[in-house]
């Protein structure tokens, strides 16, 4: 008798990001629009911090939004938003302050939030689809207009539509990053959850050439070595940006440059990340550290290693990528992975250094890989604790199955 699967639909939120085709008119539309949202931020964010000072109540949403509404009519840079994006610019102002307190309560916040300038208020967000629509290959975006012509205007924009959307689009938010302009729509999207395959694996996250990433069942995958590759071509252009005088146009220039190449030495790891986690999907769950990056980042010997590797990022790319086919992933504590055999459970008699990679277990004569002994422990752990919710086995070949 064949067995059936049901498949079941999930819900998840998916943002898919598109270059903009801009021209000079589009540039300068959006630049005064983002002018505009960067005013009435450092407007709010002065208020409250007058406010805080003076020891007085903060304005509410309702008296803010006033607020707005009189500076709105004061200043043009404001007339030609859209109120709904103005309404989103009071929101962020919100919540950079609440964060600020709760920093501040907790002894880590060191003076008010700042001022942001023009060049460094890059987005602004729109969250109601009857102000902007997609016609064909264009966003177009509607602008109110109080002040002169009294009527409507539209800033029309071509899209490069590197890959079909999907799903409900709930979100609109333009960004500007490195002279280029983007258009990122936040959708709800419905996911047919894969058949499942019955197999768990534990996962163990290295600095090596040949193993950034070692599964319990031996799979080993590159280290992507983004940054190592690009690491000539970055302290280039790192020397020419020192040596340009602050606030000169030469500098200006050097300085996009720089960020343009950081720019795409992220973007060809995270590229390689996704394409690594795309290799997961064939497993029902996966156990891995929980590492704390932030201490290790304090180890100066590796801190130059474990910021370029972006554990942290992989790890977010795999358990999005993971979850969101029906997979789990399950973090364990890392304590004593790599010094315990996984076959009886002995602690080494002599702490393993990054120096040896093999393990030796004197108890039982159990000869293995490092990376792959921790990959089986960390599984090993996820199983003790329940991690995956069932009962489970893992075999020789370290691939944990369920009991039936």
């Amino acid at each position: 008798m064949a067995t059936t699967y049901k498949i079941m639909l999930m819900k998840t939120i998916k943002s898919f990001q598109y270059c903009l085709k801009t021209n000079q008119t589009n540039k300068r539309q959006l630049e005064e629009i983002l002018f505009g949202c960067n005013f009435l931020y450092n407007k709010l964010l002065k208020d409250k911090i007058k406010k805080d000072e003076e020891k007085t109540k903060q304005l509410t949403l309702s008296e803010q939004s006033q607020f707005t509404t009189q500076l709105r009519k004061e200043n043009s840079c404001l007339q030609i938003i859209n109120r709904q994006i103005l309404n989103e610019v009071i929101m962020r102002v919100n919540k950079t302050w609440t964060n600020h307190l709760k920093f501040k309560k907790l002894g880590l916040a060191k003076g008010y939030p700042k001022i942001k300038q023009v060049n460094r208020y890059n987005s602004f967000v729109g969250t109601n689809n009857q102000n902007w629509k997609l016609e064909s290959d264009k966003l177009v975006l509607s602008q109110s207009w109080i002040k002169g012509k009294g009527g409507s205007e539209k800033l029309t924009i071509k899209v490069f539509w590197s890959r079909p959307i999907e799903g409900d689009i709930q979100t609109l938010i333009i960004v500007r990053k490195n002279g280029r302009w983007y258009a990122n729509f936040i959708s709800e999207v419905e996911i047919k959850s894969r058949v499942p395959t019955n197999k768990y694996i534990g996962m163990d996250l290295n600095l090596k050439k040949d193993a950034f990433c070692v599964l319990s069942d031996g799979t080993k995958f590159n280290h992507p070595l983004t940054h190592k590759k690009n690491e000539k071509k970055l302290i280039k252009l790192q020397q020419s940006l020192s040596k340009k005088q602050k606030g000169s146009k030469n500098r200006k220039k050097a300085k996009f440059l720089y960020s343009k190449q950081w720019e795409k030495v992220k973007n060809q790891q995270r590229d390689t990340f996704f394409k690594m986690a795309q290799e997961f999907e064939k497993y029902d769950g996966i156990a891995q550290e929980n590492l704390k990056i932030t201490n290790m980042i304090k180890n100066r010997s590796l801190s130059k290693a474990i910021f370029r590797a972006s554990w942290a990022n992989f790890t977010s790319i795999l358990a999005r990528r993971v979850e969101d086919t029906g997979g789990q992933v399950v973090k364990v504590n890392p304590y004593n992975t790599t010094q315990k055999c996984s076959n009886c459970k002995e602690i080494t008699k002599e702490k393993l250094t990054l120096k040896n990679r093999v393990f030796y277990c004197w108890n039982c004569d159990f000869e293995i890989d490092r990376d792959i002994n921790s990959a089986r422990n960390i599984l090993d752990k996820a199983i003790e604790n329940n991690g995956f919710g069932q009962n489970l086995w893992r075999d020789s070949n370290g691939i944990a199955t369920q009991i039936e």
